[in-house]
């Protein structure tokens, strides 16, 4: 038993008594307390050695040169155990100050239910007007007396129904007129109207690009004189058969010739 009591003793000093101090120290003064619990054991250690030279003064194992070499074994040997004795103990004192801490800010409560705003959508857009004013019967019919009025040939006319060979096709539905290029089963260059004025300055626009196109075709010896003839027989025909419509195609960036007008300017 007299043996124990000492034993105990040391742990309580050097490990128990330790922990309960750091555990209740400050924030700012944690790791002092803890490099100061590590470097404990070498001030027990030399108050003792000290302690030794003061009671036997004469003593061989008392001198400086045998006090020295008895820190420096002790460090050589209890270093190592010591670290992983001190690591523990501070494990420790970490998970009781975070325990601690959590039990002082007690139980966290849910943040109240925030009601979410309410979304306001704006009213959806109205469809638009079924168009009646027309047929594709009725569009082809007209696109056939106006070319009868300026000597359009049939074959150039958007009224014959083939998804080939970039083939051009009109028609109504009840969105309005149409006007569209077909090559392969695709459509491209979709155009979409209810003004029938519109349409068939769309009409007049490609039966004119492509009656001019041949024209001048058949009458030029080099590539650079195709699209400044094309753009002058185009401008002649317009101009003679509307000059509304000769007015905006001038100024047309979605004109057949607007690709040849533009490369012009460029040049």
């Amino acid at each position: 038993m007299s043996e124990v009591l000492p034993l105990l003793g040391t742990v309580l000093v050097l490990f128990v008594v330790p922990i309960i101090l750091i555990v209740r120290a400050s924030r700012a003064r944690l790791w002092l307390l803890a490099v100061l619990w590590f470097l404990s054991p070498l001030v027990v250690l030399a108050a003792v050695l000290i302690e030794e030279m003061a009671r036997k003064p004469g003593d061989a194992a008392t001198r400086p040169d045998n006090v020295q070499a008895t820190i420096g074994f002790a460090i050589g040997l209890g270093i190592i155990p010591w670290a992983i004795i001190w690591l523990l103990g501070m494990a420790i004192v970490l998970m009781l100050r975070r325990r601690s801490k959590v039990e002082a800010a007690g139980p966290v409560q849910a943040p109240e239910a925030v009601a979410a705003p309410r979304l306001v959508l704006p009213p959806a857009p109205a469809p638009p007007p079924i168009f009646k004013g027309m047929t594709t019967k009725d569009l082809h019919e007209r696109v056939r007396n106006l070319a009868g009025q300026h000597g359009w040939a049939e074959r150039l006319l958007p009224i014959s129904y083939a998804r080939d060979n970039d083939t051009p096709y009109v028609e109504v539905d009840h969105r309005g007129f149409h006007m569209a290029t077909y090559d392969r089963g695709q459509a491209y260059g979709q155009r979409q109207t209810q003004d029938l004025e519109e349409i068939l300055y769309w009409v007049a626009d490609q039966v004119t690009y492509y009656m001019a196109s041949e024209e001048v075709a058949r009458g030029i010896s080099h590539f650079d004189e195709f699209a400044p003839r094309l753009l002058a027989r185009q401008d002649s025909m317009l101009a003679e058969m509307n000059p509304e419509w000769h007015r905006r195609w001038l100024n047309d960036p979605a004109s057949h010739a607007a690709f040849y007008r533009r490369k012009i300017q460029t040049s």
